[in-house]
């Protein structure tokens, strides 16, 4: 049951955060373009999510507090679990609006006797910004029995890594 409340919460973080994400994908659409007040894309982006950041977290603990009252979990980690989910949500939001375009490549036509099957080429594409975050929720539940630091700890790899591929992901948009 966990694991299914997990999940159905993080597709409704995930949800959640559609309109608290556009000033983050407003600054990857700026790259290119004068920086406004001498901002960076990158500075703007981190600008950008504190505001969702908060937004999650508050989000997250009343989900979690709402489990606990129902009697599905107890304890610290009841908050734990979906504050380190927001976190990764959140970053994985910002790793999804530094993608860039679909290649056009892959909009091209796959004809087959049952019709164009080109739509699950893009479907593939687009599938990793909902997979990484239940991913990573799946993740965190799976290191809960080792403690709430461990969920911490790899709450924050994962943020950190997600961090890392967004930076990567910005250079390569820039260059």
């Amino acid at each position: 049951m966990a694991w299914v409340v997990l999940l159905l919460g993080t597709l409704l973080l995930l949800g959640a955060t559609g309109a608290f994400v556009d000033g983050i994908r407003h600054a990857v659409h700026t790259l290119g373009a004068p920086p406004l007040l001498g901002q960076r894309a990158g500075t703007q982006m981190v600008l950008h999510a504190v505001a969702p950041l908060v937004f999650l977290l508050v989000l997250a603990a009343l989900g979690g507090l709402a489990v606990a009252a129902a009697g599905g979990a107890s304890g610290p980690a009841a908050v734990l679990l979906p504050v380190g989910t927001a976190v990764v949500v959140l970053a994985s939001r910002a790793w999804d609006a530094t993608k860039g375009t679909m290649p056009l490549s892959l909009a091209t036509p796959i004809p087959t006797p049952q019709g164009d099957l080109s739509v699950l080429v893009m479907l593939a594409w687009q599938a990793d910004a909902v997979i990484v975050p239940l991913l990573a929720a799946a993740l965190l539940l799976a290191v809960l029995p080792l403690g709430q630091l461990a969920v911490l700890g790899v709450a924050a790899a994962l943020a950190a890594l997600l961090g890392l591929l967004t930076a990567r992901r910005l250079r390569a948009l820039e260059s």
